[in-house]
């Protein structure tokens, strides 16, 4: 999975290399919440960097990280192409601590930068549901409508690749993986959900 969401953010540099101006994607980790080997946004952050900046098929990308949750000073938002998040979510998420946060990355989505949140940082609570859609297309619905709340299992499975074609998937041969699945996400309604994964095993949960 962690494969995966590094080739998704790769992806999307090559998309925004094809232009002509540098663009910039914004790395934003959470505060660390967990013992050591858990839930580590700082290393993740920094290892992100790292992979984008030395790959050798990226060309015109510049990545910042900023820790804690948010950056010191909002404004460089204003020129990020694209935001990552990887942090603590529920009522902890940093990207709602405020409403002027909350105003804030509204408006970099409604000026076209791309918007991404990884692992726990889908938590986000029923206030917030509206904008999670229209930021990041779904999230992870825990305490909205008890019918349709969305669901997590850790187990060792078997992982499809239903979209093989699909170029985040270029290279990637099914696979066994041990994690933390999140499935029943809420997606924006009539969207177009092209899946890049699947894990059989929870096809019946």
């Amino acid at each position: 999975m962690k494969r995966l969401l590094v080739a998704a953010l790769a992806m999307l540099c090559l998309v925004a290399a094809a232009q002509a101006k540098t663009r910039k994607i914004v790395l934003i980790a959470g505060k660390k919440s967990h013992g050591s080997g858990e839930h580590e946004y700082l290393k993740s952050v920094r290892l992100l960097k790292v992979l984008l900046d030395r790959s050798p098929d990226l060309h015109g990308i510049k990545t910042e990280i900023y820790f804690d949750g948010w950056p010191p000073d909002a404004s460089v938002l204003d020129s990020a192409d694209s935001i990552v998040v990887i942090s603590d979510g529920m009522e902890w998420h940093p990207l709602t601590a405020s409403e002027e946060r909350v105003r804030t990355i509204q408006r970099q989505v409604d000026r076209g930068c791309g918007f991404m949140t990884l692992h726990f940082s889908t938590y986000v609570t029923a206030k917030y549901s509206r904008q999670a859609l229209d930021w990041n297309g779904g999230f992870f619905n825990y305490d909205g409508d008890e019918a349709g709340r969305s669901d997590l299992k850790t187990l060792e499975a078997e992982i499809a690749l239903p979209s093989p074609k699909h170029p985040v998937a270029r290279g990637v041969s099914p696979y066994r993986y041990k994690d933390e699945f999140y499935y029943k996400i809420d997606f924006l309604p009539g969207a177009n959900i092209v899946p890049i994964v699947r894990v059989p095993a929870l096809s019946n949960l």
